[in-house]
């Protein structure tokens, strides 16, 4: 849970650039192996449609990667250069 919050906390997930819920669902993707998008709304408690948007900003900025079972966090964490280049 600690780590959860402490990835969720990152500069990148603020208003201006990605979103808490980015961050959020980034942080949920340390304590599962990898989410479907059905999935990650529900733990999120928003849309499908929403979840796809917050997915797209995370892709776009490679902190994640498809998976066979959904989505995963990226093995290297691109965080601070995201934050550069947003």
């Amino acid at each position: 849970m600690e780590r959860r919050l402490t990835d969720g906390r990152h500069d990148l997930f603020t208003r201006p650039g990605l979103g808490h819920l980015a961050g959020q669902l980034y942080g949920l993707l340390a304590q599962h192996p990898s989410l479907t998008v059905d999935s990650a709304a529900q733990l999120l408690g928003v849309t499908t449609r929403h979840t796809v948007t917050i997915l797209s900003r995370l892709r776009r900025h490679r902190l994640i990667i498809k998976h066979t079972d959904g989505w995963a966090r990226a093995k290297r964490d691109l965080r601070d250069h995201a934050d550069r280049s947003s």
